[in-house]
């Protein structure tokens, strides 16, 4: 059975610090050859990390790197390539795994080999923006082993809608927080992204959300 809990926030906090040094690291590697500005998305963004109890799984950290768009004719497959090879340079100074390459993400791996766990993991979504203001991800066709540019598909009101369970006159946050943590342990094989769009939606018409909106 899951038992999924909030991480502490200095824990959080002093992780975080060290994922941005390593990043400011790479830019700095980088320059000239591959800019990107980076930020935090998912439960890192929101104060709400957590970790299962129960399992050899740690907590994660979701960060999409935006390319700067004079990299944008170069190839989808080169620019994974530069990019891992850079973060790899550096993992190690930071206790991470050299990264893992999957469809949507990069992934780099704090490990105890001792106890067979994982401690804490970051995923890198690399992003742009196209022509139309449309965001886009590199996806790592595995079948037919080739790199694309692919739809970043959001749910528009997602957003619109958390904030709206923040404000003054709603504040409703922590019933979220409440909310997601037992979702969290009901639907334990859910991706978090999922566990969080379904905790809002419900959360959200729970309160109201479309009778004031």
């Amino acid at each position: 059975m899951a038992d999924y809990r909030y991480v502490h926030k200095k824990e959080v906090g002093m992780r975080k610090q060290k994922v941005i040094k390593l990043i400011q690291m790479l830019k700095n590697e980088l320059r000239g050859t591959l800019k990107f500005n980076f930020y935090f998305v998912g439960s890192a963004s929101r104060n709400m990390v957590t970790r299962d109890y129960n399992s050899n799984k740690g907590y994660d950290f979701d960060i999409n790197i935006e390319i700067d768009e004079t990299c944008w004719d170069m190839p989808p497959k080169k620019v994974k390539e530069i990019f891992r090879r850079g973060l790899d340079k550096f993992v190690k100074c930071f206790q991470y795994d050299n990264s893992e390459d999957s469809k949507r993400v990069a992934t780099i791996k704090v490990k105890d080999f001792k106890h067979s766990k994982i401690l804490h993991s970051v995923d890198f979504c690399i992003v742009r923006k196209d022509i139309d203001g449309y965001r886009e991800y590199i996806y790592y066709d595995k079948k037919n082993n080739r790199y694309l540019w692919e739809p970043q598909s959001e749910e528009d009101d997602l957003e619109d809608k958390a904030e709206w369970l923040k404000s003054s006159d709603v504040n409703e946050w922590q019933y979220v927080r409440y909310k997601y943590k037992e979702y969290k342990n009901k639907f334990p094989n859910d991706k978090s992204r999922s566990v969080y769009a379904r905790t809002i939606n419900d959360v959200s018409n729970e309160c109201g959300y479309w009778e004031e909106n």
